[in-house]
């Protein structure tokens, strides 16, 4: 009977033992799932900012693409205007070159004629009796080509002309010259004599033919080839250079040009050319 005791009483002291486990047990199983649980609701919610987050930095991104989109086809429209100006400045600066380019066809072909009589030595650099006027002639003083008082050609005056004949017959020749040429004017011109002076008109009239007619002796191509383009004119004391009356005065009035004039048909192909 003892016995018995003890063992219901050992049994009795195991059951107590136990609840205490089970139930610290069954807390600790609670607060895993809890912490799990939490764990879980604070990731959702870390996701859920997350998405946000990613969204809105998409919904900023795609703004930005968008206005970068803007931008290039604005720039592109900027670059296209700027092409058309770039082309429109070009058109105007080439026109341009291409009006002076014939424009000083005169100065060039006066300057050619100077330079061959530099090059024979027949003349100075600069020289005072053979120059380039501001209208872009060939200009000789009427004492260093003619005799005092005379339409009779000097021997110093034909050799100029002879060298200025074979100048002008290569020029006539080059079709980025003789082309634009319409034609090519010998005038003589008088001294400012104040009064009609049948005399020395007569005199200038033919030194302006001399002048013309020995040109066509010494090349056959200027007579033959281009006669019609040449020209001679007697320009009275229309063009002084000095209207004063010295003797300083008829020496500079009283002189020879070679005036070359551009046919208008090349300054109307220009225009043409850029209005097409």
């Amino acid at each position: 009977m003892k016995k018995g005791r003890e063992s219901y009483i050992r049994l009795n002291e195991e059951k107590t033992l136990i609840w205490p486990i089970i139930t610290v047990s069954a807390l600790a199983l609670v607060l895993v799932l809890i912490i799990l649980l939490t764990f879980s609701m604070f990731d959702s919610i870390k996701g859920d900012m997350n998405r946000k987050i990613i969204d809105s930095k998409l919904t900023e991104a795609t703004a930005g693409l968008a206005k970068d989109e803007q931008d290039r086809k604005s720039l592109q429209v900027e670059l296209a205007k700027l092409k058309e100006e770039v082309k429109d400045y070009n058109t105007i600066r080439n026109f341009t070159e291409d009006l002076n380019t014939v424009k000083n066809i005169e100065v060039q072909i006066a300057n050619r004629l100077k330079k061959r009589l530099i090059d024979k030595k027949l003349i100075n650099d600069p020289d005072a009796n053979v120059y380039i006027s501001p209208k872009g002639n060939l200009t000789l003083s009427d004492s260093y080509i003619f005799e005092p008082n005379n339409s009779v050609l000097s021997s110093n005056g034909q050799k100029i002309l002879e060298h200025i004949a074979s100048e002008l017959e290569s020029i006539m020749k080059e079709n980025s010259l003789g082309l634009y040429v319409e034609f090519v004017e010998i005038q003589s011109h008088m001294a400012n004599a104040g009064v009609y002076d049948a005399k020395n008109i007569m005199l200038s009239t033919q030194r302006a033919s001399g002048v013309l007619n020995f040109l066509f002796e010494k090349s056959a191509v200027l007579r033959d080839t281009y006669y019609q383009k040449f020209i001679s004119t007697n320009m009275l004391n229309t063009r002084l250079i000095d209207s004063t009356d010295s003797k300083e005065a008829e020496v500079k009035n009283k002189r020879m040009e070679i005036a070359v004039l551009i046919d208008p048909a090349a300054y109307q192909a220009i225009v043409e050319k850029y209005s097409k």
